[in-house]
């Protein structure tokens, strides 16, 4: 079960995280309950609702099977420290999202726009699933997860700017309120989320591995938001088509995104889980 022993960065991460998934689900499920609860927006506040249930629920699966078989599986002290990680994380990405064009509390609650919320859910969603693929595997230290996830979230990120750069699809989804741009939106980032995250997953051997296969396994991922942003600018609403189809310009390209990710992420194997594990002994003296 564990016997709570953290190091010292350990249990500052632990604390902050514990802090920063503490307040930041007091404001995101503060925000759905404060709001006036209308008929019309009772599918988007359940929907806002259960999606970090489902990802953090994911994220609980990986950590009790495919973690590190050391020091995680079968340790409820880590499984907690990186759960808290986890739900940390969804809120930050979430605090982060209106310097890309989408607010949660602004676009996807206090306007009722389901095209914001179909986003607010991919990304929470494709976030989650890099830092669940980050925990895969064994690691010495609790860096050799975060600094992977943080390093394909911050990519993951960069690609999701790329595209608002490339095509604005954020007009489309916050102001028009496009409800097939929010889903071919969301399947994108959550394509994006699968692909990064696997790049990083398995056994941890060495640093410089596993930035080679961030690179050589993750690369693939351009062509999503490059895919995207074509797609946004040929299907997005106009004078010619002002209301686009949602299963053809939506519920289509966002499955497509997520059979080509799935796809690749098939292709590539399981990851190593427990075939190369480095002790945090062996990991000090490498150093």
């Amino acid at each position: 079960m564990g016997q709570w022993d953290f190091a010292g960065d350990e249990f500052i991460f632990f604390l902050t995280a514990t802090v920063t998934a503490v307040f930041g689900a007091y404001f995101w499920y503060g925000a759905l309950v404060r709001r006036t609860p209308l008929r019309r927006t009772a599918w988007i506040r359940t929907a806002l609702g259960v999606a970090p249930v489902v990802a953090l629920s994911g994220l609980g699966i990986v950590l009790t099977r495919w973690a590190d078989p050391l020091y995680v599986v079968g340790n409820l002290d880590y499984q907690l420290l990186f759960l808290s990680g986890g739900t940390a994380w969804l809120w930050v990405v979430a605090a982060v999202s209106p310097l890309l064009g989408i607010s949660v509390t602004d676009d996807a609650i206090e306007r009722s726009n389901p095209a914001a919320a179909c986003v607010a859910c991919g990304s929470i969603l494709g976030v989650m699933a890099i830092y669940a693929w980050s925990n895969v595997g064994s690691g010495p230290t609790i860096a050799t997860t975060l600094l992977p996830a943080l390093a394909c979230t911050v990519t993951w990120l960069l690609l999701w700017f790329a595209v608002e750069l490339m095509s604005r699809p954020s007009e489309a989804i916050a102001v028009d309120r496009d409800l097939p741009s929010g889903i071919r939106h969301a399947g994108m980032l959550i394509a994006m989320g699968l692909i990064l995250g696997r790049a990083v997953a398995g056994d941890w051997t060495s640093w410089h591995s596993t930035f080679t296969d961030m690179l050589l396994l993750g690369w693939p991922v351009v062509f999503l938001p490059m895919g995207s942003a074509a797609i946004h600018l040929f299907l997005r609403p106009s004078t010619v088509r002002p209301q686009p189809s949602i299963a053809g310009a939506g519920v289509v390209p966002a499955v497509l995104f997520l059979v080509m990710s799935v796809g690749y992420v098939v292709s590539l194997g399981v990851p190593d889980i427990g075939r190369h594990v480095v002790t945090y002994e062996e990991y000090i003296q490498s150093r």
